[in-house]
């Protein structure tokens, strides 16, 4: 028990971006901007908490994500998301359910959407536009 608790101690000071890393997965995934988070190692739960909400884009894929967001980490996947959208058409918005590795490629997942990215294109983290209400 006190051993899990350093463990978490030690991973929840490391930057979420190279947690992601540690899961052979590209750092901007995750947008800029991230103000704390949890990380669990046991089960691979990760939960970062943005300024507000917020919106980029790379390549064709559009996504949103909401002020918390939390997903279980294992190598190659990002799965159980919460508090993440995809764009799948001009006004309509699905719950992005997973992301996965795939050689040279990042697939979006969100129930029979399918979207993919080349790797390339997430070595830096993107700036995140608010989506607040002023």
């Amino acid at each position: 028990m006190l051993h899990n608790l350093v463990v978490n101690l030690l991973h929840n000071s490391i930057s979420p971006y190279l947690i992601l890393q540690q899961y052979n997965l590209p750092r901007a995934v995750l947008p800029k901007g991230i103000i704390s988070q949890d990380y669990d190692s046991s089960n691979g739960k990760l939960t970062v908490r943005l300024h507000d909400s917020c919106s980029y884009k790379i390549e064709e894929v559009q996504l949103k994500f909401q002020y918390i967001l939390t997903c279980v980490l294992t190598i190659d996947n990002i799965s159980y998301l919460e508090g993440a959208l995809v764009q799948v058409s001009s006004n309509e918005w699905r719950t992005l359910e997973k992301v996965t590795r795939v050689n040279d490629k990042l697939k979006f997942i969100a129930g029979d959407f399918q979207r993919e990215a080349s790797l390339s294109n997430f070595l830096l983290n993107p700036e995140c536009v608010c989506l607040c209400l002023n």
